[in-house]
């Protein structure tokens, strides 16, 4: 993992103007951020089995399926109210 964040890190402008403490300390968080657990609920299992499914489906169809299920949160939204 390391190797891919100095690999990350020397293909970022910014990270060349930063001292060694302040690139230590970067990767440092990076490093303890993607090393974190994460909490996942009900709504993420169903998008893994959603996600398996599409997989699955020939180009055309999943992105027609992609569009309807994206229409129907969006008018579920507007009806909620809850849009951003």
């Amino acid at each position: 993992m390391k190797n891919a964040i100095n690999e990350l890190f020397s293909s970022c402008y910014f990270f060349f103007f930063l001292e060694k403490d302040e690139k230590k300390e970067l990767e440092k968080g990076i490093l303890e951020a993607l090393s974190a657990p994460t909490q996942n609920d009900g709504v993420d299992g169903f998008l893994t089995r959603l996600g398996e499914s599409l997989r699955k489906m020939a180009y055309r169809d999943r992105a027609r399926i992609e569009i309807e299920i994206m229409q129907m949160v969006y008018e579920r939204e507007c009806e909620l109210n809850i849009n951003n």
